[in-house]
């Protein structure tokens, strides 16, 4: 899975209290952070805004108003807030963090390793720190790096579901699937809700090639969650494995056009269409290509596994082997369709 998946749900973003002061400001203190606390994030932006032209010295405001921007989708504003908390009051680690973590969102996990290390040097059992930056290091292809951050979590937290799920997605990457396994058996136990974490212990199945238990937890993790595109993909390749190629087709139709609030032709609706034979790889590899770097390895590496996914079904166990070595000389470990292509090639390499 991709860090994006590791970070959603993770909510530790926090609200600290602002010392008394006797002027206005206060009041508009007191204001923002009850509309924090209620999920109002305008209503607190704006309340922190009016303290702040007040007070503008106050270090934890920005803090606050930073976490209202982040909770909003503001990463970059989010960023703007943690500097001048950081800049009022020098080895703040709390600013460090949420900086580290807003950038992490926008998907700079290089520059948040930066703010990350530095929160944590500032403040040792920083719990939620070191689970961030194993989400860094995820994304930075730095496996046993993101495990060891991620254990210190577990040490901190161990009732946290967050703790089990992380470590489980880094040994899944590493092929520990077992330990993968495990974890994410622990993270369900703790949090009975989980979409992401049936979806990973699905992944770990699958890549076992253990489709019937595969099944069963891509099937409860969207039962959860309906709007996860992939679950729906996995799913289909899942029943395509156990030989249920037609129902399972007519199934992901079904899904895919059931989605709501998403762009006609988006990329896991290409990759839809082309598992259904609606188009061909040609096409999806065009579809691949973006401006950005990084997006652009991304979705190469999600096309070559999909194509190499579908050779396989079909029988053409050669062009599949080709395809799942495109997809790993991507490099993007840390997403699931790479860690399915080298388990893919294990197989096939084996029987050969």
């Amino acid at each position: 899975m991709d860090a994006k998946g590791i970070l959603a749900g993770l909510a530790i973003w926090f609200s600290l209290a602002i010392a008394a002061f006797a002027d206005d400001a206060q009041d508009y203190f007191n204001k923002a952070d009850a509309e924090y606390r209620a999920g109002n994030w305008d209503g607190a932006i704006a309340d922190f805004s009016k303290g702040i032209e007040l007070r503008p010295d106050v270090p934890e405001a920005y803090l606050n108003r930073a976490s209202a921007k982040a909770e909003k989708g503001d990463f970059d504003g989010a960023i703007q807030d943690y500097g001048k908390a950081s800049d009022l009051r020098k080895n703040y680690p709390d600013a460090f963090f949420g900086r580290g973590r807003a950038k992490l969102y926008k998907g700079n996990a290089k520059s948040a390793l930066v703010d990350l290390d530095r929160a944590i040097e500032l403040r040792p059992d920083f719990a939620g720190a070191y689970y961030d930056r194993g989400s860094a290091r995820y994304s930075n292809n730095d496996l046993d790096g993101a495990l060891a951050d991620y254990d210190k979590f577990v040490k901190f937290q161990p009732n946290n579901p967050f703790a089990y799920f992380g470590r489980g997605a880094a040994r899944n990457a590493k092929g520990e699937l077992a330990a993968a396994i495990a974890d994410t058996t622990k993270a369900i136990e703790l949090k009975a809700d989980f979409a992401a974490a049936y979806k990973n212990r699905g992944s770990s199945y699958y890549n076992q090639h253990s489709f019937t238990n595969a099944l069963a937890d891509y099937r409860e993790s969207f039962r959860i969650d309906s709007k996860d595109a992939y679950v729906s993909i996995f799913i289909y390749l899942t029943r395509a494995r156990l030989n249920e190629k037609e129902p399972a087709l007519m199934e992901l139709q079904k899904s895919l056009e059931n989605r709501k609030g998403v762009k006609p032709g988006d990329w896991p609706s290409r990759i839809g269409k082309f598992l259904a034979g609606e188009s061909m790889e040609a096409d999806l590899f065009a579809a691949a290509e973006n401006p950005d770097e990084v997006k652009n390895q991304e979705q190469h590496c999600e096309a070559y596994f999909y194509a190499g996914s579908k050779r396989l079904i079909d029988g053409d166990k050669n062009a599949a082997i080709a395809n799942f070595k495109k997809c790993l000389a991507t490099n993007v470990k840390y997403f699931a369709e790479y860690q399915s292509a080298t388990s893919e090639l294990g197989f096939l390499e084996r029987k050969n």
